[in-house]
């Protein structure tokens, strides 16, 4: 009867130091689950703004197309009216 005592204290000890690690497993797990919430949400803020960058660098390259077609038609006409000048010298 001692021995059917001491292993019921001690299955009863065991249940409550793995009742105690359950409950610190589960706080660990929520406070990972909180991190990665968080990270979730910086790393959408982050994509949002890399989306509206790389939108601004198209912008801006398609404004440096336009401006450089605008300036080689410019300087073809000059070129044009210069050898237009020089021919009627």
């Amino acid at each position: 009867m001692s021995q059917d005592t001491s292993d019921s204290q001690n299955t009863a000890v065991l249940q409550k130091q793995l009742d105690g690690l359950l409950g610190e497993a589960k706080k660990i797990n929520q406070e990972i689950q909180s991190t990665n919430e968080g990270l979730k949400a910086n790393l959408d803020v982050l994509d949002k703004k890399i989306d509206e960058s790389v939108s601004g660098l198209e912008k801006l390259y398609t404004e440096m197309d336009e401006i450089e077609a605008d300036a080689g038609k410019d300087l073809d006409k000059l070129i044009l009216q210069r050898a237009e000048d020089l021919g009627s010298e």
